[in-house]
């Protein structure tokens, strides 16, 4: 596997940056004369990706490539954060070779000066996708199908934990920044309205948490930091799962990740889709491809539970004055903003 060396950054956007992959690719990257074809360019909040067909001697197959978003920061910052992507692939395509079911997207090349990594495409369906086939009264065999994709997730999780797991001392780990930044969101935006005195509880139990972990070494782990069920692509026949996307791919607290993609599954069940029973089951069967026990009364795991919460509260007031919303995600929003609220007043409270 190869990687352009070209010091300076390239200013290109959208289709320009997949367009010069491609001809970098072709003009002899790899050892056999290879056609390459940009078959489409997909605009996503943060990213963009673009779907390459490359046509050599001994087949035809087909690429991601992924270039940042155009955003504040310098084309230093962003070069430096492929190559922050592309390590975090080749790390992880290296743990996850011996489980066949538990899969990340190969790499095959990253341009730092084009802010661009390229990796192997993954067949199948978001498990987003797929849990949307468990609305309201799906069949049993629905079900177990889905949970057995949450099972495999938590597996995924436990194969990536097992070869990092260490100790570093709390204060390396950024656990009241994201508390900081909701709470900052939610007192600036008068609708909805927040009362000052949630906000003051909230901050004070958040610091009471910090004071407890002072001195303290707790466990880290790599951590994907995404993942969730928009993050992770289902085989066909179901019996492999392949994370995506490895942007904030680093070592954090070993309970983001469980917390996270739990706390996700969790939420179906706030809005009128999903049965509770179903949402259990998915929520089960994700702890026990995990297997590790997970300690979520430590100083730790609640700053992070609050932390999450309060992220799903700061989207919702944020949406408020976004036009561009849909009717269906704020409604979405609201509720899980009246559950978080409820849940936070009891917990800060008590």
């Amino acid at each position: 596997m190869k990687t352009a060396r070209v010091a300076r950054p390239l200013a290109l956007g959208g289709r320009a940056v997949f367009e010069a992959v491609c001809r970098r690719l072709e003009s002899g990257y790899f050892a056999v004369p290879t056609a390459v074809t940009l078959l489409e360019v997909r605009e996503h909040a943060y990213s963009s990706t673009g779907l390459i067909r490359l046509e050599a001697p001994s087949g035809t197959r087909e690429l991601i490539a992924k270039t940042l978003a155009s955003c504040p920061g310098s084309e230093d910052g962003k070069a430096r954060q492929i190559e922050r992507e592309h390590r975090a692939l080749v790390e992880c395509a290296r743990t996850f070779r011996g489980a066949p079911d538990l899969r990340v997207p190969a790499p095959v090349a990253h341009f730092p000066d084009l802010q661009t990594v390229v990796m192997e495409t993954a067949a199948g369906r978001l498990l987003s996708e797929v849990i949307g086939e468990a609305r309201f009264w799906p069949r049993r065999a629905t079900v177990e199908a889905i949970s057995h994709a949450c099972r495999l997730c938590g597996r995924w999780l436990r194969h990536l934990q097992e070869t990092t797991r260490a100790l570093a001392p709390a204060t390396t780990l950024d656990l009241l920044g994201p508390c900081d930044v909701a709470l900052a969101t939610l007192a600036a935006r008068p609708v909805p309205p927040v009362s000052s005195d949630f906000l003051a509880v909230v901050r004070s139990h958040v610091r009471d948490l910090w004071q407890r972990l002072d001195g303290r070494d707790v466990p880290v782990t790599a951590t994907h930091g995404g993942l969730a069920p928009y993050n992770v692509i289902v085989a066909p026949d179901g019996r492999a799962v392949t994370v995506i996307d490895f942007a904030s791919f680093r070592i954090d607290a070993a309970q983001f990740d469980y917390l996270k993609f739990r706390f996700r599954i969790e939420m179906l069940a706030e809005g009128p889709s999903f049965r509770r029973r179903v949402v259990g089951r998915l929520v089960e069967a994700f702890r026990e491809g995990y297997g590790h026990p997970v300690d979520e009364e430590s100083p730790v795991a609640r700053l992070l539970s609050i932390g999450l919460a309060l992220d799903q509260m700061a989207a919702y007031v944020e949406a408020t004055g976004a036009p561009a919303v849909s009717l269906r995600r704020r409604l979405a929003l609201r509720r899980r903003f009246r559950h978080h609220h409820r849940r936070l007043s009891e917990t800060c409270h008590a």
